[in-house]
């Protein structure tokens, strides 16, 4: 799970750490991991799958397991203040977008690795410890105005998400989380330097050129579209994992340097609806939503909405020229077949949602 090797010293892994479990209710409950299409291919039978959180684990080595939970540690007291609408800091956002890296990916791993059996024949580049702080990233806060109490996942059974694993939703309690990560995705609107005449080559990576930016913070932080009765944090992320055709020495540009908050990470920012702001160093409950949202609605809204974002995501790089036509028309066709089904669970809740 964290590094991709055969485990030594194997211990289990809780993607959904213990602690959280038992913030949000009885560490014994179950929870649906949905329908299981590695069971459907082997028994032609739809089965809907059931296990208790504290059995959701995955193999991992002991000495990994350690490692990260050090991030486990720091990332615990700060979802506490979240979800008891506390004061945060910069400091706080920038370990809770490392600890969603981790879960986000250990779902993704642990899902179609292990629980599906690899049906999709995925072949993982990356693991957690590749992917944590590797690439922009932002959350999406919404409130529920009623009280819950639980920790839910959505968004990592589609297959855009086995694709590119950058977009799902955590629920805690009334919070929802929506985690995005992709590659240069705030840089440009936030004034750093970003990537332009991108193109995906033949074996699926990305090269661009990089342009020194233009030291202005606009709005809104990216290009998709989202529902803006939310708070946004969001961190640019100098990445290192694609292949730049004009690189930039981001070391002599003095908007990144004077908004570096350590390493290759900035400064996180908060944006609530036309308002956009470098967060505050010191604890602060600005992050906190100026608008609470009906339950019900905002668990369709907010999945449809997390849906499109995959599909944006998906389509954000154009294929290369360069590309023979037919590994070309190959990939078109598995994106779209990807952006399809997404569409397909959209317009299922739209109607649900009408018919409601």
């Amino acid at each position: 799970m964290f590094c991709g090797q055969s485990a030594v010293q194997k211990t289990k892994e809780h993607v959904i750490p213990r602690w959280l479990i038992e913030m949000t209710g009885d560490s014994n409950r179950q929870i649906s991991l949905g329908y299981s299409f590695s069971d459907f291919l082997n028994d032609n039978e739809v089965k809907e799958k059931q296990i208790s959180f504290n059995s959701f684990t995955f193999p991992a080595c002991k000495n990994c397991n350690e490692r990260f939970g050090n991030l486990e540690v720091k990332a615990k007291p700060i979802v506490e203040k979240l979800i008891n609408d506390n004061p945060l800091s910069a400091f706080d956002f920038d370990i809770l977008l490392d600890w969603f890296d981790k879960v986000r990916i250990g779902l993704w791993l642990g899902y179609f690795l292990y629980l599906e059996k690899n049906i999709w024949e995925i072949d993982p580049h990356f693991y957690i410890s590749s992917r944590i702080g590797q690439a922009d990233r932002a959350l999406l806060i919404y409130k529920s105005a009623q009280e819950y109490e639980g920790v839910r996942f959505a968004g990592v059974k589609t297959p855009a998400f086995i694709h590119s694993p950058s977009c799902f939703t955590l629920s805690i309690n009334n919070y929802f989380l929506t985690n995005v990560s992709h590659q240069y995705l705030l840089a440009k609107n936030t004034g750093f330097p970003y990537l332009s005449e991108i193109e995906m080559m033949e074996d699926e990576k990305i090269h661009g050129k990089l342009h020194s930016g233009t030291d202005i913070v606009e709005i809104p932080m990216f290009d998709f579209k989202y529902d803006p009765n939310c708070s946004v944090i969001g961190q640019v992320i100098f990445t290192q994992t694609i292949d730049l055709l004009q690189p930039v020495d981001i070391n002599n540009t003095k908007f990144v340097q004077d908004h570096l908050l350590e390493g290759n990470r900035t400064h996180p920012l908060l944006q609530k609806g036309d308002v956009l702001s470098w967060y505050s160093l010191d604890p602060s409950d600005s992050w906190k939503p100026n608008q609470e949202h009906n339950l019900g609605g905002l668990i369709t809204r907010n999945t449809i909405q997390m849906l499109k974002i995959q599909n944006y995501l998906l389509q954000r790089f154009p294929i290369s020229k360069n590309v023979p036509q037919e590994k070309s028309a190959s990939i078109q066709k598995r994106f779209s077949g990807y952006v399809e089904a997404n569409n397909t669970i959209i317009s299922a809740l739209l109607k649900d949602m009408w018919e409601t």
